[in-house]
């Protein structure tokens, strides 16, 4: 596969996971990047059409991660929200051992 056709395709996957909010096949995607794109790097020079495409790549890559940077502080919201009612879901859940028992 020519480099830029690696490229496009890799971009494809990232633009399909994000859309799909797929989050191992974002994963997978930024994993075989990583894997790949330096062998490719080191072919040689890149040509005004693989620049292009390794531009493009590369702002969907940022735009990926940034995406699953929002999710983690998300996530991480809503486990604090969690923890700090954690008193009280017990207090509820023991309440409802009393009721039941």
């Amino acid at each position: 596969m020519d480099r830029k056709a690696a490229l496009l395709a890799w971009r494809q996957r990232l633009e399909t996971a994000l859309r799909d909010d797929d989050w191992s096949a974002m994963e997978q995607a930024d994993r075989d990047v990583a894997a790949g794109l330096p062998p490719l790097a080191a072919a040689g020079p890149w040509s005004a059409a693989e620049r292009q495409a390794l531009q493009q790549l590369r702002a969907c890559h940022a735009l990926a991660s940034s995406r699953c940077n929002a999710a983690v502080a998300t996530l991480a919201q809503q486990l604090d929200g969690m923890r700090q009612q954690r008193d009280g879901w017990l207090a509820y859940a023991g309440g409802q051992a009393w009721e039941t028992a």
